[in-house]
């Protein structure tokens, strides 16, 4: 796009599919873009001056911006390069909210008396994924002995019972 002077707005309609492109130059050289399928013409809030497209937005984007805080409280992400590992952080992220939502709707007693309801579902709906693959894991043999320590530690599986001592065998082998 070409720089824009401040305070310019450019219309562009589609009305084969319905859809009309609205561009803002709030300030110099920078442009907001909506694209909207509920507006055809071009209108002005009478009471802000400002598009109605622009204005049907912020009024509509605070869903939006509690769920993009919701899902920075407890989130999965950690820095990466990768674009792909980061959108599926992003929808790990928000499926897991949605389904506390859900699960909170269904069962109303949950949490009852803890103020930490979603943080409590979290950890129950991480135990759930993780369980399987961890015990699956904690039976291979070629599993690394602190790898299997922190499976024992987060609970998943009983603390194994001692294993017979060795001190012996090792006693006797020749020193250097």
């Amino acid at each position: 796009m070409a720089k824009a002077d401040e305070g310019t707005v450019q219309y562009a309609f589609d009305h084969a599919k319905n859809f009309t492109l609205l561009s803002i130059a709030p300030r110099k050289n920078k442009r907001v873009v909506f694209l909207s399928t509920m507006h055809s013409e071009k209108k002005r809030d009478e009471d802000t001056g400002e598009e109605e497209i622009n204005v049907f937005y912020n009024q509509e984007k605070g869903g939006v911006d509690s769920h993009d805080q919701m899902c920075s409280f407890y989130t999965t992400a950690r820095k990466t390069n990768l674009w792909p590992m980061r959108l599926f952080y992003g929808i790990f992220d928000s499926t897991a909210l949605n389904t506390f939502g859900f699960f909170a709707e269904n069962v109303p007693n949950f949490g009852e008396h803890n103020e930490q309801k979603r943080q409590k579902f979290l950890k129950e709906l991480t135990l759930a994924l993780i369980i399987s693959h961890a015990r699956q894991r904690f039976e291979v043999q070629q599993t690394r002995q602190d790898v299997k320590q922190v499976i024992r530690t987060c609970g998943i599986l009983p603390a194994p019972s001692p294993a017979p001592s060795t001190t012996q065998r090792h006693s006797a082998q020749r020193k250097r």
